[in-house]
């Protein structure tokens, strides 16, 4: 059988959509290659939200030039986010790549294959489950593109206009998942809170999805300060399965800045959808993303942020320095903060969460928690590390097989984990 490999960058929704490349591929014939063999086909799916993420992408695209020399008839294919908005690029810069396609085009993958083969192409096999690869974990895509054309992000252009999947058919796979053992599973969106199918709303969905079984975690990502409500608060309240855990965007705590973004919120909005929250779950944990250096950001700008993060007091945050993105609004305005300056504020940024991280962890210390287990400790292989509710990796020394519910009482924290001992 022809074999390949997929490399997969960036986000969850790239992770589910390299599921679902994965599946697509082997009902075409294709069987995952050998560790050390050339395949026959090598697929690279990119991001392209992020300098970073594209930059390692690029780097490991270009090595791949060797693999043509050992096997002029091996092909490469690039998909994803980049060669959407870049595949001109992709091309000049690498002429070893055989083909590109987009995130919208992965059934047409075999046929692509096919035709930089000279070979006749047969129907694409469409509607197949993705290959799921993170067991007990899974996701779900039950939306996919934008419609909020944030300045500085090129989801929009690289996924096209929001398009909401049929409720019916997210708790379907959802059964399907809960049948097949799956106990930890994410409802996937670039903004889930503006999906909609007909009368039933985000809020609806996870309220009905939540129903479904019992012993799970339910989560979901990501969310949009300007369309978080108090329905998504009140089903996270009620349901059995949802876990406690937000994860709501912030980019900034400057309202100049924010406005410039187009994110439509100020810092007091988010604010007060964060203490209702709090209010309606005292065991919330929240999380955030924060983009530092964007252009026009002041000094000042920057010290609203900081002091906004240290007030609200964020589990963790994702936090990362702004780089222009082709196609993007706020491409056109110039990237007018020093890389040093920008370096100088994201290493305050980490160094106030990181501390604020150990706290909280620090304050968890003597509770209890359900987690799952997901395997061995990255840090020491003698442990295993089990996912909490609050979305918190907690290590212990026990013996547990993958995907075994534990109840574990905390022991120690540091800004990035858990260690605890089986209750």
């Amino acid at each position: 059988m022809p074999t390949y490999e997929l490399i997969v960058y960036g986000c969850q929704m790239n992770a589910y959509d390299g599921e679902t490349l994965a599946a697509v591929m082997e009902a075409a014939g294709f069987t995952p290659s050998a560790a050390g063999d050339v395949p026959d086909v090598t697929l690279v799916y990119t991001c392209a939200v992020r300098k970073s993420a594209t930059d390692r992408a690029r780097g490991r695209i270009n090595s791949l030039a060797r693999r043509k020399q050992e096997r002029p008839d091996a092909l490469i294919g690039v998909g994803g986010c980049w060669p959407v908005v870049a595949a001109d690029e992709i091309k000049a810069a690498s002429p070893h790549v055989d083909f590109t396609f987009g995130t919208t085009s992965l059934e047409q993958v075999p046929a692509l294959i096919a035709a930089a083969r000279g070979e006749e192409t047969g129907a694409p096999a469409a509607g197949l489950p993705p290959k799921r690869q993170a067991w007990p974990r899974a996701s779900i895509a039950i939306m996919t593109g934008c419609d909020n054309f944030c300045s500085y992000c090129v989801v929009p252009y690289a996924r096209g206009r929001e398009q909401s999947r049929p409720a019916d058919e997210v708790v379907r796979e959802v059964e399907d998942l809960l049948a097949r053992g799956f106990r930890d599973i994410t409802l996937l969106g670039q903004n889930v809170n503006s999906y909609r199918d007909g009368g039933v709303d985000f809020a609806r969905l996870l309220a009905r999805v939540d129903r479904l079984g019992e012993g799970f975690f339910l989560r979901f990502t990501t969310n949009h300060p300007r369309d978080f409500g108090v329905d998504v608060v009140a089903a996270m309240a009620t349901g059995r399965n949802i876990a406690r855990h937000l994860h709501l965007p912030l980019q900034s705590g400057s309202d100049r800045i924010l406005a410039a973004m187009n994110r439509g919120y100020g810092a007091a909005e988010y604010a007060g959808k964060v203490a209702a929250a709090r209010a309606a779950l005292p065991d919330l944990c929240l999380t955030t993303d924060i983009l530092v250096g964007f252009p026009g950001e002041t000094e000042e700008d920057f010290a609203a942020t900081l002091a906004l993060a240290e007030d609200l007091r964020f589990d963790s945050a994702y936090t990362f320095i702004y780089s222009p993105r082709p196609g993007t609004a706020a491409a056109a305005w110039g990237d007018v903060v020093p890389r040093a300056e920008k370096v100088r504020r994201l290493q305050t940024l980490i160094a106030a969460q990181r501390d604020i991280s150990l706290a909280i962890n620090e304050a968890l210390v003597g509770r209890t928690v359900d987690a799952y287990v997901e395997g061995h400790s990255t840090r020491n292989a003698r442990e295993l590390a089990a996912r909490t509710g609050a979305n918190k990796i907690i290590n212990f020394a026990g013996d547990y097989e993958v995907g075994a519910r534990v109840r574990v009482c905390v022991t120690g924290g540091s800004s990035w984990n858990l260690r605890g001992a089986p209750a």
